[in-house]
């Protein structure tokens, strides 16, 4: 089990605008056929599941025998799955568990060698199988290639018993696949079914099949609901039953209004009213069926549940934590969500903004212990449960969407086991950085294991550029949801031409993670343990809490704005209650403090003469007297510029960013200029500490002007109906801004225009769901959305830092490739390289298009294309030379020092076998200027290769052309890879 658990930890999800919704498949069954599983109806849950490895794997779920109780010659003849997403499916299979836990078979195995598209699929069997009443249980199970990036395996969390059974190479320690329990209530149920038939019922077969309540007070009445299986051959109008609780007994009859029909795997439900024991504690609950229909059963079915008693009734407050980020175009969805929670439920649940959707969020931090979130973002869990659930729509109930509201409700409404009585916390530090916070707890029943954790949230958190938000939503019309047909009110406002409809926008964050108590994202534990966790004893914890201390995140924080969130953790990992409360303020000393702080101030290291120069930075009131308007005194090589009023009121201990612009036009020199800036109070009244109220920086003027090139790599696949997302992006893009743009596509998975290095490369970069692109390698990832990308070409400095230029041409058996890079100014020391890639157009090939219904919006005209679309690629990457990253070769290394005008020049040799099957014709060589420490490309050029010499490769004349991948390695004459045909390559 120790391995299993291990296995189930690297458990993802995908991205979640890539994977596709359940479906309402429906399914029509033969005379004298059922449906047999852990539930029976067409949900599944919207995102997949899958693993962070390469094989080939088996998923399906156990279904017990007592869901196929009381049928006799029970025979199976087929298999029904749901897929999260497309993919061949190799082989169905039908194991058995027998009563001393040992697998069986497979009985039947049906080869399929399929492609399946997302939804529900019924597979008939070859031959029947006939099943043993020596089998505790069936295991039926489907067979994929599991990748890196696909997430197949469609679960739901509806049955109230939940499997989720693999079979595959888990382990690294062995070469054999092995079977692993996953955990059905972390991961769900796997969507598997039995399609049955011979359905020959003879008497009364009824069977507990559920216990459902919530944690009750001593000597209160409470309702239980059991739930109860029926496979009787009439129907059953009352059941006899007895319910045994803290050692009493109690027998009644339950007479159902409408009689239980007969047949197979009838569910019904109906509630009981007892009384809870007198002492808190964990009670078993006896439930025995005795009787049906006034019948005695030959022998009653008994089941086992247990029931939580608590000393008194105490207010529950629930914590949701929200998986988001400022990159997540859909994460607007749960910023309109959580804020609903926040101002609608502020005594019954608080909320905890986790920003670890990538790391270039200003707001991320990974020093938390975050819970598993099964789902993409935006994702929210409450109470930690096994469960993941919609920040907005929460889940769906009777196939309606129940809104985050109620999805919380359900929780904090439940009584809990813990009170916390009191919790206060305090600046402890006159620089206001430390946090001390204490809590007491009461313990309503024995907790053992139990601790506490303290989490530190920050309010109105907003800033600059990197702040924005990226919105999905300003390219639709209108999102629709089940209550709200037409469009959904909320969400309106952030939709194309409304008043929030841009793709980026301005939020203020509220209840983002700040900090924790839990050393690291990984601690197990907390670092305040109770002294005791005894029914009716109280424990008091404490802690000092540290605030963020770099960053553009320690520049935004308000001080009085910090709250602390104390929460109690069970032994299972899940929380039992919490509290939350304001960080207290210091009181203000005597007299007034007028203190200004100019911070984080910045320009363009290079602009040209005559213009505006932009200049951006962080203000900071750190005293309690309010300023409005303070003023930026500017200085050039020595001369008075201006001095310009940054507009905005600060109160005490506020902080807010600015960016106004400097006139340039006086200064009509070339060359580094000294930009020295001081901020003054608008009244003139004297600074506590006039220190930090000035700034020099160095840009570099000029008269001329070197285009900075915008490179876009994005990570696609011929295999993504999304994907053609990417090749309108970037095609468009092309067509506006000529040279100015250079996109490469790196194809990546099972796709024969794959280059495996730059697959890989790419992939390592973050990707979490497809299309995705990277904009000058800055760690962001982006929807390759032509808006998206026209807004940050919009933003991009206008001016590069120095020139690229590059040639390519063939000499004998290889390509010669040479770059030159002309700083324009005196650049900055750092470690920078050159990289080299070749990118191919008018390839032809297939591509998949969800786009093709036009129900999911327009898409540069492939809304009125088939499914699948016969079409030339462009921009696809052929290689990289000497590695993506331009590492492996140190003559593609620049001088750490470079001076302005001197120019310096890298070439490499890359050999003619490296496009031994690609039209060069065709190709062109990409050069991009590395910022080693960073990662970043700098500037970049783009060049025809001079082909002059280089044949075509033509196929051989032999009736079974070869196939070849992208290596050139022959991989026979099969329907995949590329060919060779009359000179040209073809995709099949």
């Amino acid at each position: 089990m120790k391995n299993i658990l291990r296995i189930a930890a690297l458990c993802a999800v995908a991205f979640a605008c890539c994977l596709c919704a359940g479906a309402q498949a429906g399914i029509e069954l033969a005379e004298g056929q059922t449906l047999v599983g852990l539930y029976t109806s067409d949900n599944y849950e919207k995102f997949g599941v899958g693993f962070g490895g390469e094989m080939r794997l088996e998923a399906g779920s156990r279904i017990p025998a007592k869901y196929y109780a009381g049928m006799q010659n029970l025979r199976v003849e087929a298999v029904r799955f749901a897929l999260a997403e497309p993919v061949e499916v190799h082989a169905v299979k039908l194991y058995a568990l027998t009563k001393d836990n040992q697998m069986v078979g497979p009985l039947a195995t049906k080869q399929l060698e399929k492609k399946c598209n997302a939804g529900w699929q019924l597979v008939e069997l070859d031959k029947p199988v006939e099943v043993k009443d020596s089998y505790a249980a069936l295991v039926p199970m489907y067979q994929f290639d599991q990748t890196l990036e696909n997430y197949v395996i469609a679960t739901s969390f509806e049955p109230q018993e939940r499997s989720f059974v693999v079979y595959g190479k888990l382990r690294t320690d062995t070469e054999e696949p092995v079977w692993g329990n996953l955990n059905g209530d972390k991961y769900g149920s796997v969507a598997i079914q039995l399609v049955c038939s011979s359905r020959a019922l003879t008497g009364y077969s009824v069977l507990p099949d559920g216990f459902s309540t919530t944690t009750v007070a001593v000597g209160a009445s409470f309702v239980p609901t059991f739930k109860v299986i029926s496979s009787s051959e009439g129907e059953v109008s009352s059941i006899d039953y007895t319910v045994t609780l803290d050692g009493t007994a109690t027998s009644y009859t339950q007479t159902f209004a409408q009689p239980i029909p007969a047949g197979f795997n009838q569910m019904a439900s109906f509630a009981c009213s007892l009384s809870a024991p007198a002492t808190a504690g964990a009670y078993p609950v006896q439930f025995s069926i005795d009787k049906v229909n006034g019948e005695p059963l030959a022998k009653p079915a008994t089941a086992t549940y247990t029931q939580k008693v608590v000393s008194r009734a105490a207010r529950k407050m629930s914590v949701v934590e929200e998986f988001t980020g400022t990159e997540c175009g859909w994460c607007v969805r749960g910023w309109v969500g959580m804020e609903k929670v926040k101002n609608e439920l502020p005594t019954k649940a608080c909320v905890i903004a986790l920003h670890q959707y990538n790391e270039n969020d200003p707001m991320y931090g990974d020093y938390y212990h975050r819970p598993s979130f099964t789902g993409g973002a935006p994702t929210a869990v409450i109470d930690r449960g096994v469960k993941s659930t919609d920040p907005y729509y929460g889940d769906k109930v009777d196939n309606r969407n129940e809104g985050i509201i109620n999805a919380v409700l359900r929780s904090a409404n439940v009584l809990p086991e813990v009170d916390i009585t009191h919790l206060e916390a305090a600046y402890s530090d006159e620089a206001m950085t430390q946090i001390a916070a204490t809590a007491t707890t009461e313990f309503l029943t024995d907790m053992e294991g139990s601790s506490m954790v303290f989490v530190l949230t920050a309010d109105s958190l907003s800033g600059g550029k990197a702040w924005r938000q990226t919105n999905f939503y300003g390219s639709m019309e209108g999102p629709s949801n089940d209550v709200y047909p037409d469009r959904d009110p909320e969400l309106y406002k952030f939709c194309q031409g409304q008043e929030l409809g841009q793709t980026f926008i301005s939020l203020i964050y509220n209840d983002v993670m700040i900090g924790s108590s839990w050393p690291s994202a990984t601690a197990p534990n907390e670092v305040a343990p109770f002294s005791t966790t005894k029914v009716n004893t109280t424990a008091t914890s404490s802690y000092t809490l540290t605030l963020p201390a770099t960053g553009s995140l320690a520049s935004a924080l308000r001080r009085e704005e910090i709250f602390v969130t104390a929460m109690v953790l069970r032994a299972d990992g899940s929380i039992a209650n919490a509290a939350r409360c304001r960080v207290a303020m210091p009181e203000s000393p005597d007299g007034e403090r007028s203190d200004l702080a100019l911070e984080n101030a910045a320009t363009p290291n290079v602009a040209k003469t005559g213009s505006k120069l932009t200049l951006t930075g962080t203000l900071r009131n750190k005293g309690n007297v309010a300023v409005k308007n303070p003023v930026i005194a500017c200085t050039i090589d020595g001369k008075t510029v201006e001095s310009t009023p940054v507009n905005c009121t600060l109160s005490g201990g506020q902080i807010t960013d600015f960016s106004v612009n400097l006139n340039t036009q006086s200064i009509n020199k070339e060359g580094l200029a000294h930009l020295n800036l001081e901020l003054v109070w608008p009244d003139g009244r004297a600074d506590l500490t006039p220190a930090d109220n000035k700034a020099s920086l160095t840009p570099y003027l000029t008269q001329r002007s070197y285009n900075r090139r915008m490179v876009v790599e994005e990570a696609t696949g011929c295999w993504c109906g999304w994907c053609v997302r990417g090749i309108v992006g970037l095609q468009e893009m092309k067509k506006e801004f000529g040279d100015r743009f250079i996109g490469i596509a790196v194809h990546t998975g099972e796709d024969p225009l794959i280059h495996a290095d730059y697959a890989k490369w790419i992939v390592a970069q973050g990707v979490t769901g497809y299309p995705a692109c990277f904009v000058n390698r800055d760690g962001i990832q982006r929807n390759p959305n032509y808006t998206i990308l026209r807004q940050c070409m919009a933003e991009a400095e206008p001016y590069a830092d120095y020139d690229v230029e590059a040639t390519a041409r063939c000499q004998g058996d290889a390509l010669d490739v040479t770059a030159t890079i002309t700083p324009l100014g005196v650049v900055a020391e750092a470690a920078r390289r050159v990289a080299f890639i070749v990118v191919e157009d008018g390839i032809p090939g297939v591509q998949y298009n969800y786009y093709y219904d036009g129900k999911s919006g327009a898409m540069g005209g492939f809304e009125s294309k088939p499914q699948l679309v016969h079409l030339d690629y462009k921009e696809v990457a052929r290689g990289a030379w000497p590695t993506p990253a331009g590492t492996g070769d140190q003559s593609l290394v620049l001088p750490h020092k470079m001076q302005a005008g001197v120019a310096q020049t890298v070439t490499y040799r890359i050999p003619l076998d490296s496009f031994k099957y690609l039209d060069i014709n065709n190709c062109r060589l990409v050069a991009l200027v590395l910022n080693t420490q960073t990662g970043g490309v700098e500037n970049a050029c783009e060049c025809s290769l001079n082909a002059e010499g280089v044949h075509t490769v033509m196929a051989p004349s032999s009736a079974g052309r070869p196939a070849f991948n992208l290596a050139g390695q022959r991989v026979g004459s099969g329907t995949s890879g590329l060919r060779i045909e009359g000179g040209r390559k073809v995709l099949r």
